[in-house]
């Protein structure tokens, strides 16, 4: 008859024995850059225009139903005063709700529709908060009120 195998003899150690901890696994090496997915994780694919010849941010706000101050944060080295045509802008899911000063000093570019774009306001309602004014009134140097 085969004699029986026998495992060696373990003992446990006990509460005041040290414990030698297991080195952790080596970091893993990050994956090389991928324009394409940093892209994606910033904007996704989905969320993505392309500007259009002739485009004004006044369209892609209108087209996307989004503030002036939502597209600037989404595409920080954007120039919205200067579109071109093939550029590509990232279009936020959600509006970023602000708050509006009482009132703007009007800068050199400064219009009564540049100042609606920006704070995304009808042209009706600038004039309604600035009675005295007329359109063409809306130039450097003037403070106006904004509808609140």
């Amino acid at each position: 008859e085969a004699p029986e195998a026998t495992l060696p003899e373990t003992t446990l150690p006990d509460a005041n024995t040290p414990v030698t901890p297991i080195a952790p696994p080596p970091p893993e090496t990050p994956p090389a850059f991928d324009p394409e997915t940093e892209e994606d994780a910033l904007c996704p694919a989905n969320r993505r225009a392309v500007v259009q010849e002739g485009q004004t941010v006044a369209d892609l706000q209108i087209a996307y139903d989004k503030s002036y101050r939502t597209l600037q944060a989404a595409n920080p080295t954007v120039d919205f005063n200067n579109l071109q045509a093939g550029q590509t802008v990232c279009i936020p899911e959600i509006n970023i709700v602000c708050s509006l000063p009482s009132s703007v000093l009007l800068g050199e570019n400064d219009s009564l529709a540049s100042v609606a774009v920006r704070y995304n306001l009808p042209v009706a309602a600038i004039l309604q908060a600035n009675p005295c004014l007329a359109p063409d009134d809306f130039m450097q140097g003037v403070t106006i009120r904004l509808p609140q």
